[in-house]
């Protein structure tokens, strides 16, 4: 169809150590979820190139782009919890867990609601 309207989803983030690895502990390390952190600027890095295709490609038209690492990262870093919770959002370096993908998938819901396609 000619009218129809293309969804582009970003990647995330990829993590220095599988997600599982760095579940907090007050019996090992409570400050293990840090061990997965990356810098929310070496994260945008990581992303540049793909969220510059996908951005070239929405400006030709009939295409949105939903860029997740607002939602899957704090102002500062992204890492294998789920922001503000203790909930694990990655089970190795970069594939959501459960909890996560509804995570992603309420804030998809939120874009297309206020896009007007929901």
């Amino acid at each position: 169809r000619s009218n129809a309207t293309r969804l582009l989803v970003s990647d995330v983030v990829h993590l220095p150590a599988r997600g599982i690895m760095c579940l907090p502990s007050d019996y090992l390390d409570p400050a293990l979820a840090h061990h997965c952190e990356v810098p929310l600027e070496s994260a945008r890095r990581q992303s540049n190139a793909s969220l510059t295709a996908m951005e070239s490609l929405r400006a030709e038209g009939g295409i949105l782009v939903h860029d997740l690492m607002p939602v899957m990262c704090t102002k500062l870093s992204c890492g294998a919890m789920l922001p503000g919770t203790t909930r694990l959002a990655f089970y190795d370096d970069n594939h959501l867990t459960d909890d996560a993908s509804a995570y992603a998938v309420e804030s998809l819901e939120k874009f297309l609601q206020h896009k007007s396609l929901l």
